[in-house]
């Protein structure tokens, strides 16, 4: 029996539809995942309303639920009550291991997010969702992994970018900036080669934040905490490891 066809509409600042996309093949189904996702990204779409697998309908006001902060590059929440809302009201799968994440449930995010992987038709944003996660808990090297997985199966040089950009924030976060600014310098020039000049403009921000902050820090050396969460990456993907 074959997959039911996936829908995507985003919402334009202006109320006009920015794409329709049917898709049925697991690939094409990642590649409208990511539409929206850049769409959110750039900041250019209030909202979504996309038909899930089931004929399953939500409407998500991205924007308003967080945010990444340009100083750190990290997700910042801004409804916290709107998140635990979705998360309790119900979610797509994927949607909840993000959220998951954004609250700082890190533990719960691994476990559901690796049960989900295996067969799933957004492996490649699930894959990004998951290093956030482990980035989360200061496992930098787990979350590498999963985001040189999900590079390796990018297919366009946009989606290249979005991924690099992905390398980048972990890197800034790593407190690795040299690196940092490298990766959102490569992400900027695929980006532009695109034709996606708003999101180039991000990645170039970003990289222009990684060289400030580099320029104030030239050892790019920072202390952090042991993350709390030490399972090995065999035992989460096994499902040998419990959440919290």
């Amino acid at each position: 029996m074959g997959q039911p066809a996936l829908t995507t509409l985003s919402l334009l600042t202006d109320g006009s539809k920015a794409s329709h996309s049917p898709s049925c093949g697991m690939r094409e189904h990642e590649d409208v995942y990511w539409r929206l996702a850049k769409l959110t990204a750039s900041r250019r779409a209030v909202g979504s309303v996309k038909k899930f697998y089931g004929g399953h309908i939500t409407v998500n006001d991205l924007s308003a639920l967080w945010r990444t902060d340009p100083a750190t590059l990290r997700d910042v929440v801004l409804d916290r009550k709107g998140l635990e809302k979705a998360l309790a009201k119900g979610c797509p799968p994927l949607e909840r291991v993000r959220f998951l994440t954004l609250l700082n449930r890190a533990p719960e995010a691994l476990e559901e997010g690796f049960t989900l992987l295996n067969g799933s038709p957004d492996r490649t944003e699930l894959l990004l969702i998951l290093a956030q996660a482990f980035q989360r808990l200061y496992r930098w090297y787990d979350a590498a992994q999963l985001q040189e997985e999900a590079l390796q199966r990018a297919t366009t040089r946009a989606q290249e970018a979005y991924v690099r950009h992905h390398i980048g924030r972990r890197l800034f976060d790593e407190a690795r900036y040299r690196d940092a600014a490298a990766e959102f310098q490569w992400a900027a020039d695929l980006y532009r080669v695109s034709g996606e000049h708003q999101l180039a403009e991000q990645s170039r921000q970003a990289m222009q934040r990684s060289r400030h902050v580099l320029a104030n820090d030239p050892h790019g050396n920072r202390t952090v905490p042991p993350g709390p969460f030490t399972a090995p990456l065999d035992a989460l993907s096994s499902g040998a490891v419990k959440g919290a």
